[in-house]
C-alpha cells in the first residue's frame, strides 16, 4: 500500500505540466530524495491526525527514520542555546533551497531576470527616473519601482557574486532560510509541540510551494515581513505593526495586505473577546499609507498599485482576453488542487 502511494504521489506531486519553451523551470525529476520528502510530509500529516483522534495531540507518531534523524538533530540535539537552534533551522532550509536551484541552469521563472537586472542598474545609475523599455505599458512616462526595497536587497548579493545568476539564487536561498527560521520561532512561541517537524512540513506540502519559494521574486520577502507582522499582532507590539507596514508598502506591491490582516485580526479578537484593535489598525493603515507617500516614485507608484492590485484582478477574474497571461491569479481546478494538496486537505 505504502509502495503505491509513493508511486502516486510521484507521478501527481512531483511532475509538473510541461512548460512553454521561454520558462525556466526547476528540474524535481533531478533531485529524487524530494520524492520521499514529499511523500513522507503527506503521510505524517495523515497520521498525525489518526494518532491525535486516538490519543491526544501531544503524542507524536514517528512514522519514519527519517523524520525521527531530523528531530534529533534540531529539537534533542546538544545545542544549548535557543538561537543555535536558530541558526541551524536558517542552515538547514537555505542550504536546502539553494541545493534545489541547481538543477536549474538559470532562474526559475521570467520575473527574476527582471528584478536582478533591476538591481544592477540601480548599481549603475543609481535611483531609476524612467523605464523606456516599456513603450505599450504604464511606466513609459510615469516609472514606479513596486518592489523598491526588494531590489535593494538584492544589492549586496550583486557586489558580492559578479554572476547575477548566482547572486540571485543565493539571495533568494537566504530569504527563504529566514522564513522558515521565523516560522519555526513563531511555533516555538506558540508552544506547538515539534515545532521542526511541522517546519518541514511547511517546506514539503507540494512541489508548487517549493517551485515559488525559488523564485527570485519578492513575494518571498512578503512572507517573512507578514510572518513578522503577525507576531507583532500577536505580542501587542504596536509601534513594530507601523514600522513593518511602512517598510512592506516598500518592498511589495500590495501595500494593502497588512491592513487587511489586521481587520481579520481585530474582527476575530471581537468576536472572542468583544474588543476591536483599532488602534493597531489605525497603525497599520498610517505605516502602508506613509510608505506609499515616501516612496523615491512617489506618486506614480500609486498609479501602479491601483493597476495591479485592483483593475488586474478584476478584468482577469471576468476573463478577458487580455490578462490570459497572469495564470498566478486564476484558481485552480479541482482535479490539479486535490491532487496537489491531498495530503495537506
Amino acid at each position: 500500500f505504502c509502495g503505491w502511494f509513493k508511486r502516486f504521489f510521484a507521478n501527481r506531486v512531483l511532475t509538473p505540466p510541461p512548460p512553454p519553451p521561454h520558462y525556466t523551470n526547476i528540474n524535481l525529476n533531478r533531485f529524487s530524495f524530494l520524492t520521499p520528502f514529499i511523500f513522507h510530509t503527506h503521510l505524517l500529516i495523515y497520521l498525525y491526525w489518526h494518532n491525535a483522534l486516538r490519543f491526544g495531540t501531544k503524542k507524536l507518531v514517528h512514522i519514519s527514520s527519517l523524520f525521527q534523524h531530523l528531530t534529533r538533530v534540531f529539537e534533542t540535539s546538544n545545542k544549548k542555546t535557543y538561537y543555535g537552534k536558530l541558526l541551524s533551522v536558517f542552515s538547514f532550509f537555505a542550504t536546502l533551497t539553494f541545493f534545489i536551484q541547481l538543477s536549474s541552469p538559470g532562474f526559475v521563472g521570467i520575473d527574476p531576470y527582471y528584478h536582478i537586472k533591476i538591481s544592477e542598474l540601480i548599481t549603475q545609475q543609481g535611483m531609476l527616473k524612467e523605464f523606456p523599455w516599456t513603450q505599450v505599458g504604464i511606466w513609459k512616462d510615469k516609472f514606479a519601482d513596486k518592489e523598491f526595497l526588494f531590489h535593494v536587497y538584492l544589492i549586496p548579493f550583486i557586489f558580492v557574486f559578479p554572476n547575477l545568476i548566482i547572486a540571485g539564487k543565493v539571495a533568494i536561498s537566504v530569504l527563504v532560510g529566514v522564513f522558515f527560521t521565523l516560522f519555526y520561532r513563531l511555533l516555538n512561541q506558540f508552544q506547538v509541540q515539534h515545532p521542526f517537524i511541522w517546519t518541514l512540513v511547511g517546506f514539503g506540502t507540494n512541489y508548487i510551494f517549493i517551485q515559488r519559494l525559488c523564485m527570485v521574486r519578492p513575494h518571498v520577502l512578503s512572507l517573512v515581513l507578514i510572518l513578522l507582522f503577525i507576531e507583532s499582532l500577536w505580542k501587542q507590539q504596536r509601534w513594530k505593526l507601523l514600522l513593518i507596514s511602512t517598510v512592506y508598502a516598500l518592498a511589495y506591491t500590495a501595500a494593502h495586505l497588512p491592513v487587511c490582516i489586521a481587520i481579520i485580526y481585530g474582527t476575530v479578537s471581537w468576536i472572542h473577546r468583544k474588543k476591536f484593535e483599532i488602534n493597531q489598525l489605525l497603525l497599520t493603515f498610517s505605516g502602508a499609507v506613509g510608505g506609499m507617500v515616501v516612496h523615491p516614485q512617489f506618486p506614480n507608484n500609486l498609479k501602479t498599485w491601483y493597476v495591479q492590485n485592483a483593475l488586474l484582478p478584476v478584468f482577469n477574474w471576468g476573463k478577458s482576453k487580455e490578462f490570459w497571461f497572469v495564470n498566478e491569479v486564476k484558481p485552480l481546478s479541482l482535479q490539479s488542487f486535490i491532487s496537489l494538496n491531498g495530503g495537506t486537505s
